[in-house]
């Protein structure tokens, strides 16, 4: 199997992926089917213990720990091959209709829907298959950018009622969209070692269109200066918060611009059709 974030060969037991560190989504599941049986089998041993002790024959209960150790593993293996079976169903399910997923996404993208390519890519399991890696950095950055969009909302409604009641979540909520803005500035950098995997040079303008709307959108709608907008890209996560902290802090209350207004035409734009992608409507619409 392909670990989600980096696409590297990863194996069913692994945490976390050897290559980036990122959590690998199935091995919770895969551990919970195996603590299952492993329960199973240690309440079943305890009981054969209890009748080999109330018993003068040594010969039944060594049968039935047999029997039940054949069954665990059996088990275990069931389970096991439950997983890749379900992973080679899909992958070759994909691949039979990539070329219909590639003209899809290319769709997208030509009319600027960021957040729908990340969810048509998350929903159809496109991360886990070979074929469209050219489309991975653009996915990744269209992702940050989903989250982005998510995070003014909510930080610019905020601050016109910004009291100390709301302290705690304004400055966690400022926190989470410095680090996806550092994300979607440092995406080639993070994806530098197959640079050339998992770049063109229209998916590296598509995502310099997104950057130049995210800083449109800090400057109309969070009031964010000229001087900090050329900061942040190569900011820390820390110094691009503490920045968001200032101009939110700074922003007055109950006193709506022009710029806000402009903002507000903006969002409702980019975000079209943008509520969560359905795995099954995304189906629907892309004919597959």
């Amino acid at each position: 199997m392909k670990c989600e974030h980096c696409k590297a060969n990863i194996g069913m037991e692994d945490k976390y992926c050897p290559y980036c560190g990122e959590p690998n989504f199935l091995f919770m599941k895969h551990q919970q089917d195996m603590a299952h049986y492993q329960n199973e089998f240690a309440k079943t041993q305890q009981e054969v213990k209890a009748k080999s002790r109330q018993s003068a024959s040594l010969l039944a209960p060594i049968i039935v720990f047999v029997v039940l150790l054949v069954i665990m593993a059996g088990s275990i293996v069931f389970a096991t091959n439950a997983w890749s079976i379900s992973y080679d169903l899909r992958e070759k399910k994909v691949q039979q209709q990539i070329d219909q997923h590639r003209a899809n996404l290319d769709a997208l993208l030509e009319e600027g829907k960021y957040p729908e390519v990340s969810g048509y890519f998350h929903a159809n399991g496109l991360y886990m298959i070979d074929g469209l890696d050219e489309y991975y950095g653009v996915y990744q950055a269209a992702s940050n950018y989903k989250y982005l969009l998510d995070y003014f909302y909510d930080l610019a409604g905020l601050a016109e009622r910004y009291h100390s009641e709301t302290e705690a979540w304004y400055l966690r909520s400022c926190g989470d969209l410095a680090e996806y803005l550092q994300r979607l500035y440092d995406i080639e950098d993070e994806y530098a070692y197959d640079a050339d995997r998992y770049f063109t040079e229209e998916s590296l303008e598509y995502i310099a269109d997104m950057r130049h709307q995210v800083e449109v959108l800090l400057k109309a709608y969070l009031g964010v200066t000229d001087e900090q907008l050329e900061v942040i890209p190569t900011a820390s996560t820390s110094k691009i918060k503490a920045i968001l902290i200032e101009v939110m802090e700074a922003k007055e209350a109950n006193k709506p611009s022009e710029d806000e207004s402009m903002a507000d035409d903006m969002i409702e734009d980019l975000t079209e059709g943008f509520p969560e992608v359905n795995s099954e409507a995304t189906e629907e619409e892309s004919g597959l």
